[in-house]
């Protein structure tokens, strides 16, 4: 996979160097990439006990150890999960956008413990079923439960796939049913980004207890399991992006919600194609408040445990900027960093896209983004490369799809300068 040595070659991007023997700020280090697929807050379809999701995931490297799922609830009360896991080198004839549905372990209908032949039965603290926890106090706090960490035989791709897929299989046993997290994995080859692909497919009856032939399946955008984690060989750089619609992806070109592609996908790529250990967590969620982003961003925190957490200091829905708006962001973005450190995580402010505003109200907001940049905190400043600078600030000619969210040509533009920051934090604050 590669260290963290060396010149990273590509786009002109600051490799990472040795930096000078010093303190290590940045700590939780270990051998785990998350991978969440998108989610949107609204309440997704209902779905009875006796239908089973048929979860892919493609692997976002070739070699692992282990795996385990993340499962999210919404609602008010908890639910119960049952999963089967399997590794698939082949995708089938027809590509990851159709045969993909139906790709299997070698073993298809047995439950073998050995990921690399059959299924492998997935537990949770040792038990066959798992309890998906009820919401927090708003739909921004989802429950989350994660199994056992599985033992997993990873396979060569082959069928000119470039890495195995991971095939999770779910059911709700009988006497539940649940209205959960709207994960777009309708959205092909974009659900997370080109390193992870992701769909789910479900079909009545339970494919899980006696697992036999899947068939008669169709494409949706639910699914209990709403990520997975990979154990690897070497140690992973994690950041944890915690934001609005802007960091889920929204893209409203043409007046209609496309892609859901954002600048986290985008510099996740780039740090694939350059070969470099860091995984990026997308936990933006359309419509938050930032007070709604502090909220679930330490619940995100806890959960992943990252090294440097994202985390939007503004937001244009809590409001046109006012002097006592963007003070009460300052203290709300003051409250998260410490609690990052608390943690040991490496907060970084960021901004991200200009907005329709005033020159009055607009002021504001770069006020407030000057102040979070001699606060002491890192920040990383996307504006500089979405916005054309003057106030009030507007986007650059042919990057935004509305006055609020970037298109495809806007996310691309923003993801360099996150990586940068990136490589930059990584610099300072790590010595090795």
């Amino acid at each position: 996979m590669g260290g963290l040595n060396g010149n990273s070659g590509f786009g002109g991007v600051k490799s990472i160097a040795n930096p000078p023997q010093g303190k290590r700020l940045i700590g939780n280090f270990n051998n785990i990439i998350s991978r969440r697929s998108k989610q949107t807050l609204s309440a997704g379809d209902n779905r009875i006990n006796t239908t089973t999701f048929n979860t892919i995931f493609q692997c976002p490297f070739k070699e692992f150890t282990a795996v385990r799922l993340i499962y999210g609830n919404l609602e008010a009360s908890t639910f119960t999960v049952k999963s089967i896991i399997g590794v698939s080198a082949d995708v089938g004839t027809g590509g990851v956008s159709s045969a993909a549905k139906w790709t299997l372990p070698s073993n298809p209908s047995t439950i073998t413990n050995d990921g690399s032949t059959g299924w492998q039965a997935v537990t949770y603290s040792g038990s066959a079923t798992g309890t998906v926890p009820l919401k927090g106090t708003d739909t921004t706090q989802p429950g989350l439960l994660f199994s056992d960490w599985i033992p997993m035989t990873s396979l060569t791709p082959t069928n000119g796939a470039s890495r195995p897929f991971l095939v999770t299989r779910t059911i709700v046993p009988t006497g539940t049913t649940f209205t959960n997290l709207n994960h777009k994995t309708d959205t092909i080859n974009k659900t997370y980004d080109n390193s992870v692909y992701c769909e789910t497919f479900i079909a009545t009856g339970d494919y899980v207890t006696t697992p036999a032939s899947f068939s008669g399946g169709s494409n949706q955008s639910v699914s209990p399991v709403i990520g997975v984690e990979f154990m690897v060989s070497s140690q992973i750089i994690r950041v944890l992006c915690v934001g609005d619609s802007i960091t889920q992806g929204v893209d409203n070109t043409g007046g209609v919600t496309v892609d859901y592609y954002s600048w986290v996908q985008k510099a996740a790529d780039i740090f694939y194609t350059a070969n470099l250990p860091v995984s990026l967590i997308n936990c933006g969620y359309s419509g938050a408040t930032t007070t709604q982003i502090a909220a679930f961003g330490k619940l995100a925190i806890n959960a992943h445990l990252p090294n440097i957490v994202f985390y939007s200091a503004f937001s244009p829905n809590d409001g046109t900027p006012t002097q006592a708006l963007i003070d009460t962001q300052y203290r709300r973005a003051m409250d998260f960093a410490n609690y990052a450190l608390s943690k040991n995580v490496l907060p970084v402010f960021m901004f991200l896209a200009p907005k329709d505003y005033s020159s009055t109200d607009d002021a504001f907001r770069k006020a407030l983004i000057a102040r979070c940049k001699s606060s002491g905190v890192a920040v990383c400043d996307m504006t500089t490369a979405s916005g054309d600078g003057a106030t009030p600030e507007r986007y650059q000619s042919g990057l935004n799809s509305d006055a609020t969210h970037p298109n495809a040509a806007g996310y691309t533009a923003m993801a360099p300068v996150a990586v940068s920051t990136i490589l930059d934090i990584v610099n300072r604050n790590i010595s090795y």
